[in-house]
């Protein structure tokens, strides 16, 4: 195909005046479910340390059903204006059957919409691997901040199917005896389900999400920085935003798997030496991008309630940086600012700041929090040629030989060709890709090939549609905020490119791909603060 790429001028899409009304997002309603029950039964089974899954213990066959009765227990006769959902995959079961028949319904995006027109609110899915629940929460925040939203609900959610087993043991990434996080003989996660429901709202006096942070590892796309930096980095973001310079307690990410741990244990004694550190999936699984939800229940859970689990499954402490890893049971918390923290596939890293509400109210304003661009310069428009992007060569794409070209689908190879097209922009350039069919054709190719031997382990990252993210940020070394939004409008990406400006991007590259099956579409907007 020919390699024609066009560039062109963009006016302004957000308007030269934003109101500022800087209002604090109070967490005003929260519900769970876990594979011990409900919120109430899954702390107390936290705090007694009981078993977490060692074989993933499904919730049901129903994730609608299930996350409107979780928002509907949430919001507590409260009309929210805005749902976001929280998700790697969506409704994975429907997405499979869909696809194999040439359609796209049942990921992120469908999912989202249907529980929209549950709670007769506009929807949007938020997809940001197994960072999906805080960025969807910041980004809620962040909304509420702003003015755009008075209350959002917040729902996430995965489902742990085979597909999603199969994947991670190829990566050799399972413990079959089960998880030990942050344990000296850790090796590797257990898979399991949550589904929760939080609503953010300007109105309440509960604790306050004050903090948002985003961050790009620009590193590999299954294994974290080495040294931490990355996901330190989004933390020290989150903790800007929020005007707190130490939190009290961290509640990390914290798999078990022994790359994951080291990494994570050197980003939390960068930030802050000798802080508690607890952790929730050695008696949950890894929930994959609803964990951050549970996550929140602990940090509401100490800041509310005074007391917290320590981490479940922890046995001896042994991980590369020297945190404080608090043992199971029950502990007291007499702290008030809470920091939680996700990692996943692609470098993605996301983490938020709950703060108690006199704290929340009291504290100063940073740069971006609260602040809405005034204006955004006139933006740059790149079009790809219409064709079939798998034929872009790294060649063509980056004008010199890549080892990893050959592995790239589709939708990686055209979102790393528009980030090659932008030009010099800072590293802190942020990353919103929008797209419908997602990673369609690599979810085929690997669910047809999943079970057979001498299938390619790296496959598996590739059904996740933030991987083009982390593809073009390797090659960029953008070290920004990532998200992906499945079945969003332009304008609903526009609008959230520009809430990253508002907390702080210098620069956000959002751009459409839609690579399934040829002719391919891709096109970016690239906005600066």
């Amino acid at each position: 195909m020919t390699w024609n790429p066009v560039l062109g001028a963009l006016p302004s899409v957000m308007g030269s005046t934003l109101p500022r009304p800087n209002p604090s997002a109070h967490v005003a309603g929260l519900a769970l479910r876990s594979i011990h029950g409900d919120a109430e039964a899954t702390l107390a089974a936290l705090a007694a340390n009981l078993p977490g899954p060692v074989t993933v213990a499904r919730l049901g066959s129903d994730p609608i059903a299930l996350l409107a009765g979780l928002g509907a227990q949430a919001c507590s006769g409260i009309q929210p204006d805005l749902v976001l959902f929280a998700s790697t995959k969506g409704d994975l079961p429907r997405w499979l059957t869909a696809i194999q028949a040439g359609h796209h319904h049942g990921h992120a995006g469908t999912v989202a919409d249907e529980l929209g027109a549950r709670f007769g609110c506009p929807a949007l899915a938020v997809s940001a691997a197994c960072a999906s629940a805080l960025a969807a929460l910041g980004l809620a925040a962040q909304r509420i901040r702003s003015g755009a939203s008075r209350r959002v609900l917040v729902l996430a959610s995965d489902v742990a199917t085979d597909f999603i087993v199969d994947g991670f043991t190829a990566l050799r990434a399972i413990d079959p005896a089960g998880a030990h996080p942050y344990d000296a003989a850790r090796a590797g996660l257990a898979l399991g389900e949550v589904a929760g429901a939080v609503l953010l709202s300007a109105d309440g006096n509960g604790p306050i999400l004050a903090g948002w942070g985003g961050s790009l590892d620009a590193n590999h796309l299954t294994g974290p920085c080495r040294d931490g930096s990355g996901l330190a980095l989004a933390c020290r973001r989150a903790l800007a935003q929020a005007g707190c310079e130490r939190p009290d307690l961290v509640i990390g990410h914290g798999t078990a798997t022994r790359y994951n741990d080291d990494a994570e244990s050197l980003a939390y004694a960068a930030i802050a030496p000798d802080l508690p550190v607890v952790g929730c999936k050695g008696g949950l699984g890894h929930s994959l991008g609803a964990c951050g939800i549970a996550e929140v229940l602990l940090a509401t859970t100490a800041i509310a309630q005074g007391w917290m689990p320590g981490v479940a499954g922890l046995r001896v402490p042994g991980t590369a940086g020297a945190i404080r890893a608090l043992p199971p049971g029950r502990h007291p918390f007499a702290g008030s600012a809470v920091l939680c923290a996700n990692a996943g596939f692609g470098g993605i890293n996301h983490a938020v700041v709950l703060l108690g509400n006199s704290l929340g109210e009291a504290s100063p304003s940073s740069p971006g929090r609260g602040s809405v661009a005034d204006q955004f310069l006139p933006a740059r428009r790149l079009e790809l040629p219409s064709g079939d992007f798998q034929q872009f060569t790294a060649q063509q794409v980056l004008g010199r030989i890549d080892t990893g070209w050959g592995r790239m689908d589709a939708a990686c190879r055209g979102l790393v060709a528009l980030a090659m097209l932008a030009g010099d922009l800072p590293e802190g350039t942020g990353i919103v890709l929008l797209t419908n069919a997602g990673c369609a054709a690599s979810d085929r190719q690997f669910d047809r090939h999943r079970r057979q031997p001498g299938g390619d382990p790296q496959r598996f990252p590739y059904t996740l549609s933030t991987t083009a993210i982390g593809e073009a940020s390797i090659r960029r070394r953008w070290r920004g905020s990532g998200l992906c939004l499945p079945g969003a409008s332009d304008e609903q990406g526009r609008a959230v490119a520009g809430e990253l400006l508002a907390a702080g991007a210098p620069a956000v590259l959002l751009a459409r791909i839609e690579a399934d099956a040829p002719p391919h579409l891709g096109w970016a907007e690239i906005f600066v603060a």
